[in-house]
């Protein structure tokens, strides 16, 4: 799926018609803790004024993906006079005659012009309706005070087919007033191209899973990452704050800089990044063959790579999608080393997975 995150167009709507203040109140802890990058994210995006019109949610956990589309519309359209410091009144613990209209319409699901749900009306079909798509397009050409958000639970070829993709098209990409669509997927494979191409990507946590080792301290905003990390293995952290000085990170560099060309990368430059990256995997050998703990020094070497990319790791879709699956390969090469696994072939398996991983990565 990574390679498919960096090519696809973001279609940013200005700021100023939303009138957003700070930006720290937008979901609820629950939330929050569930879909750490998922929330960060879209605070970022909303907090300078880069929302776009269009977002694929991927993943299995619907409950998270409702609970994030919902509460940011109700954060755009509540009219309470403590939104900007307290949240919107419709994630508030307060009685539901208190609430504003366009909250307890939201929460309802029945806004009438905030609040749309493309899907079979009747549940007689498997597929959504064309007459459907084009009505919910017709209504959303007409101007609106509201920030109106448009969900489609199920945004698969098979479900949301082509006829029904087309009715919609061109609403995407020219809207009137302030759209979010919400297009829901287990994978981008999924969903029609057409679509893709107009869409940013969103990758959710599935159900039950943590984020551990550096990352999930770098989610929870942590500025001492790497002694926090090492906490037990101190001994390790100078000697894996020097890994950055590897030619291996200068893929990371370059992203974090935005340096990096656009040309696709040839055979040649693939072979010298594995090359590198053998170089690279002999280090963290070596410091394992001098009785470092192994789980360790495999988080300190994804920690380097936290630390380069920096902010792009919880702001960016593409790469947040890169670090939750370099996490994987990571705990699939402690796995390997704790089961007394050749240590060279673990890691060098480990590092030249990275190195593909990577040449998947155009962000």
């Amino acid at each position: 799926m990574g390679a498919r995150l960096c090519n696809i167009k973001s279609i940013s709507i200005d700021a100023s018609p939303l009138n957003l203040p700070s930006m720290t109140v937008v979901f609820d802890q629950a939330l929050t803790k569930s879909q750490p990058l998922v929330t960060k994210f879209f605070v970022s995006a909303m907090d300078q004024g880069k929302l776009a019109h269009a977002y694929i949610f991927v993943g299995g956990n619907n409950r998270d993906k409702w609970l994030t589309v919902r509460q940011m519309a109700l954060f755009l359209n509540c009219t309470d006079g403590e939104k900007a410091t307290s949240g919107a009144c419709g994630i508030r613990e307060m009685d539901e005659s208190k609430r504003c209209q366009s909250c307890r319409w939201i929460r309802e699901g029945k806004h009438p012009q905030a609040w749309f749900e493309l899907k079979d009306p009747d549940s007689t079909t498997t597929i959504i309706p064309v007459d459907r798509a084009r009505q919910i397009s017709a209504e959303l050409s007409k101007t609106s005070s509201y920030k109106r958000v448009i969900v489609v639970e199920d945004a698969s070829q098979e479900v949301f087919h082509r006829p029904a993709a087309n009715a919609l098209l061109k609403t995407i990409e020219e809207p009137r007033g302030v759209l979010l669509f919400a297009f829901f997927a287990r994978s981008v494979e999924q969903v029609l191209p057409t679509i893709v191409s107009r869409c940013q990507i969103v990758p959710f946590r599935r159900d039950g899973e943590e984020l551990v080792g550096p990352i999930a301290l770098t989610s929870q905003g942590s500025k001492e990452v790497l002694s926090r990390a090492l906490a037990e293995h101190r001994e390790l952290v100078p000697l894996v704050a020097s890994m950055k000085d590897r030619k291996f990170f200068e893929w990371s560099k370059s992203r974090a800089s935005r340096t990096y060309g656009r040309h696709s990368e040839g055979e040649s430059e693939h072979a010298i990044a594995v090359a590198d990256a053998l170089d690279f995997g002999k280090m963290i050998t070596d410091l394992i063959d001098h009785d470092h703990d192994s789980d360790a020094v495999i988080d300190g070497a994804v920690l380097t790579e936290v630390e380069i990319i920096g902010n792009r790791a919880i702001k960016e879709p593409g790469m947040s999608a890169y670090l939750r699956d370099l996490l994987k390969l990571s705990e699939e090469a402690k796995t390997h080393l704790r089961r007394y696994v050749g240590k060279k072939a673990a890691v060098d398996c480990f590092v030249i997975d990275w190195t593909n991983l990577r040449s998947k990565t155009r962000a």
